[in-house]
């Protein structure tokens, strides 16, 4: 049996061109802002913002030194100092875990949001003590556009 070169060398073309091919390979990137005691509690905290494929965001919420209340917390538009309007409502930290995890595509108010423009967006987070005790916030920290204000 004639074994033709030529389709040898087509086979191994085909061969190193399929095996050549790479898939797009998605690596998510992440913004940690970092959340300060709004008293003299020692409670700290910080809020990390990481891109999911479709362009939302999983926002990871995490706080030291807090007590087992469950604790609403919100990002305000505007800076912390100015205040603003509830932009995004995000899960409450529970218990003692001290953490929550909010997947976020739209504000409250249903518009789109996306993790580039979260990342930079004009606002702040606030950590409140309960629901019976909003007035008290134990954490707050400006992000996105504010980040570099006290």
């Amino acid at each position: 049996m004639k074994k033709n070169p030529l389709l040898l060398i087509v086979f191994l073309f085909t061969l190193l061109v399929a095996c050549s091919k790479t898939e797009d390979v998605f690596i998510p990137q992440s913004e940690v802002f970092l959340l300060k005691a709004s008293s003299d509690a020692k409670i700290s905290g910080k809020i990390t913002f990481t891109e999911k494929q479709d362009g939302s965001t999983i926002v990871l919420l995490e706080m030291d030194g807090s007590n087992d209340d469950i604790h609403p917390a919100f990002i305000y538009a505007g800076n912390y100092q100015t205040g603003g309007q509830i932009a995004i409502t995000l899960e409450p930290i529970q218990c003692n875990c001290q953490a929550s995890t909010t997947y976020v595509e739209k504000l409250d108010d249903g518009s789109s949001i996306s993790f580039d423009q979260l990342k930079k967006f004009n606002g702040h987070v606030r950590v409140h003590q309960s629901k019976s005790k909003m007035s008290i916030i134990l954490a707050n920290g400006n992000i996105g556009s504010n980040r570099s204000l006290k």
